[in-house]
């Protein structure tokens, strides 16, 4: 069982390298399997952290938003 700190931990792993894909290939093309693997986790581990992949893509909008990364931001209009 995942503890609660170590589930902060893996989703910012798990968001960071969604963020990096999306900047890589564009956004509308981020995999589970990429993230999963530039990650180093497990797709389980995606799907814990984030549910489905919509959700995972809002949360790469967020953060994007946060960082003023404005190449993504178009991306997701």
């Amino acid at each position: 069982m995942t503890s609660p700190q170590e589930m902060i931990y893996w989703k910012g792993q798990i968001l960071s390298a969604a963020v990096v894909c999306a900047r890589r290939h564009g956004y509308q093309w981020i995999t589970r399997d990429m993230v999963a693997a530039h990650a180093g986790v497990s797709l389980g581990q995606i799907n814990r952290a984030f549910g489905t992949m919509v959700e995972l893509k809002r949360a790469v909008i967020r953060e994007a938003v946060r960082l003023e990364i404005p190449e993504l931001i178009a991306q997701g209009l």
